[in-house]
């Protein structure tokens, strides 16, 4: 509820979605509840970043309002979604198992992708139209005991 008056004083227009099976049901059946009918482009984040506000900028400046584009990070997390990029850096595959450079940072700007509750990560679902523009952002995504103590000595980053 604090989020929710906090956001509210800051943005009148934001609307909040609540997924009441979000301990049986995965991130993307959220996303598709929070997304249902919506056909403008729209930008994603998963809740669990700390997201460095200028790269974050220069990341929704990048965005041109046609192309989906996904945001990637440096690999440094216990859970991530690695991802592999073509000659153009865009993304070409997505991968739990196959480590890499980079990895999908939970930050994307959609455009005709519709989130559906079929596929039980988002990461999935975009496989289905790779490749796929990439922007660098600089973030943490915490998932884990080590995930915040790595992220810790990044903090005054994302709180400039």
């Amino acid at each position: 509820e604090d989020v929710i008056k906090i956001v509210k004083s800051i943005r009148k227009d934001v609307i909040f979605v609540r997924n009441p099976q979000y301990q049986i049901t995965s991130n993307t059946y959220s996303i598709s509840l929070a997304t249902k009918g919506l056909l403008e482009p729209h930008v994603l984040i998963d809740g669990d970043l700390l997201i460095n506000k200028k790269s974050f900028n220069e990341f929704i400046e990048e965005f041109d309002g046609n192309n989906s584009l996904i945001g990637i990070t440096s690999s440094s997390t216990d859970d991530a979604v690695y991802v592999e990029l073509n000659e153009k850096n865009e993304i070409k595959s997505f991968s739990r198992e196959k480590k890499s450079k980079y990895e999908w940072s939970g930050i994307a700007c959609l455009n005709k992708i519709i989130v559906t509750k079929d596929n039980p990560y988002l990461y999935q679902l975009l496989e289905k139209n790779l490749p796929l523009k990439t922007k660098y952002i600089e973030c943490s995504e915490i998932d884990t005991a080590d995930d915040l103590k790595r992220a810790q000595h990044l903090w005054p980053r994302y709180f400039d």
